[in-house]
């Protein structure tokens, strides 16, 4: 139906329309006499309507607050998401399938509606607004580029039904493709070009929106193992060159340690460390950011720990310095403390509900246990867990004992070996430097590098030192 017919009735419908209106304000002024509004009342309904306070952080560009996302079905997928990012940062979110990092993507995308908390973008708040006023541009795992267009076209849509002049949309479309060093596709559509030139589409029909934050999810997953490494580094001078700010979502823990300015390792939808890659790979949190980053993983072995002693299974000995007694005390005593607070303040609960909840009962019985553990660690002998990197494992005799190892797999990567071995029922990876030929059944002598070892809590999996 032409537009003109939907319209002309609304326009003589407009008269009564007008007068309805005029009537209006003498109707509301009755109500108002015979029902007055207290003036603290309307007050408080003007607080309730206002946005929260802005953040003001570190000259937080991006701000998530404690950010919560509870499905339809009562899944909750984060919980208490807490971050600050600077402008220009290149923010990694890594961590396996179903940790929360793509869904905490979508909602400062608006992909998804926050359940709980603020989120705030160049110092506005971002909650209510819709994906296209956040002013972010979204690369997804996916190329998603529209099969029937040029790549010219592709990139361009985005700037064409925002109705931007065509002169401004040629510059903008041509200095991406030159970027992306793709001038020569524009005239090609998305099956005449490889999955890297398709990948770079897609990054073009993101840096043509001049966004504030650039957004990806995954966007190297579809690649071989050969691209993705040249892409990395692709988008790597790319946002240097746009002096963007980027967030950015991968498993892949490689990807996670050769771009990120800073890391955000999430595990069941909690935040578990957040850190510059060095930081995180030197001093990981906890035994899961420990085992997760880096490849090969961690070696992680039970261990039991006496006065300054560890003592490893077959009856192998560290014997650490003073600086690791210190960090071990310290350790246990604060977490004595932590439990004796959280007790307290369960306690306070149940007796305020003044009845039995099992769920609160069993979370008390858990912190008297550990609370038990953590005093007992302090006096005597106790059990930890003790973790060294396969390239802290060096080959001959270094700065502790020397072990006998007989090598159960030997694999060669071209100047290095990854030797498997195993070490009291544990597979221990090992990395050697290849100086001679390593087979499978040769007896090799290894030792560990003491100074670069990690000691964790069994209980809590928190680092000690």
């Amino acid at each position: 139906m032409p537009t003109a017919e939907i319209i002309e009735p609304n326009k003589k419908a407009a008269p009564k329309k007008a007068a309805a209106k005029k009537a209006a304000p003498e109707k509301e002024k009755e109500v108002k006499e015979e029902n007055p509004i207290p003036a603290e009342a309307v007050e408080e309904k003007k607080e309730e309507k206002a946005a929260p306070e802005a953040h003001n952080g570190d000259d937080a560009y991006v701000s998530l607050r404690h950010i919560d996302k509870v499905y339809d079905n009562n899944v909750q997928a984060v919980f208490d998401f807490n971050l600050d990012i600077k402008r220009h940062e290149f923010i990694v979110f890594v961590g396996p399938s179903g940790c929360g990092k793509s869904t905490t993507l979508r909602m400062i995308a608006g992909l998804e509606d926050i359940t709980r908390g603020e989120l705030w973008i160049d110092g506005e708040y971002s909650n209510d607004r819709t994906p296209k006023d956040r002013d972010i541009a979204m690369v997804f795992q996916s190329y998603a580029l529209y099969p029937h267009m040029t790549v010219y076209n592709n990139m361009a849509f985005g700037l064409k039904i925002r109705h931007l002049p065509r002169a401004e949309i040629d510059r903008r479309v041509r200095e991406a493709a030159k970027i992306l060093q793709i001038s020569e596709y524009l005239d090609r559509k998305p099956k005449a070009l490889s999955g890297g030139q398709r990948q770079r589409v897609a990054l073009g029909r993101a840096i043509v929106r001049n966004a504030k934050v650039f957004l990806m999810d995954e966007p190297l997953s579809n690649l071989d193992a050969k691209l993705r490494v040249q892409m990395r580094s692709e988008i790597i001078k790319l946002h240097e060159a746009l002096n963007a700010t980027t967030i950015y979502v991968t498993h892949d823990q490689t990807e996670a340690m050769t771009m990120a300015s800073r890391i955000v390792v999430m595990k069941l939808g909690r935040v578990q460390q957040v850190g510059s890659p060095i930081e995180i790979y030197n001093k990981p949190a906890n035994l899961f950011v420990a085992t997760f980053i880096g490849s090969p993983a961690m070696n992680v072995l039970k261990a039991t720990y006496d006065k300054g002693v560890i003592n490893l299974l077959g009856g192998h000995k560290i014997t650490l310095g003073k600086e690791f007694v210190e960090a071990h005390d310290a350790f246990y005593a604060q977490d004595v403390e932590d439990c004796k607070k959280e007790i307290a303040s369960i306690q306070e609960k149940i007796a305020t509900l003044k009845s039995t909840d099992a769920a609160l009962e069993k979370e008390l019985a858990g912190l008297r246990e550990r609370l038990a553990k953590a005093e007992a660690a302090l006096q005597g002998p106790h059990d930890i867990v003790f973790g060294i990197r396969p390239e802290d494992i060096n080959e001959g005799k270094g700065e502790g004992e020397e072990y006998n190892i007989r090598v159960a797999v030997a694999e060669l990567l071209g100047h290095e070996y990854y030797v498997h071995t195993d070490f009291g029922g544990i597979d221990l990876v090992a990395k050697i430097p290849l100086t001679h030929e390593i087979k499978i059944g040769d007896t090799i002598g290894v030792s560990f590098n003491d100074s670069k070892a990690h000691i964790f809590d069994p209980v809590t999996e928190k680092r000690i030192y």
